[in-house]
């Protein structure tokens, strides 16, 4: 039995291209980013003089039309 040389060790699945590559990015990113605006929008919430029900009510506000 051989060993699989450098380059059959690399090599990804037909599936796996580049396309799919960049979206699996892409959805990383989009994923992160809408959990940091949530996280943001509650700290400017409480920087604005609000309080713990008032981020409440903004984090509710903003994942409310993403259930429905």
């Amino acid at each position: 039995m051989t060993e699989p040389s450098a380059t059959d060790r690399r090599r990804r699945p037909a599936w796996a291209g580049r396309n799919y590559s960049l979206l699996t990015a892409a959805a990383v990113v989009a994923g992160l980013g809408n959990s940091g605006a949530l996280i943001a929008a509650a700290f400017a919430v409480l920087q604005a003089g609000g309080d713990g029900t008032d981020a409440g009510l903004v984090a509710a506000a903003r994942t409310v039309p993403l259930v429905l």
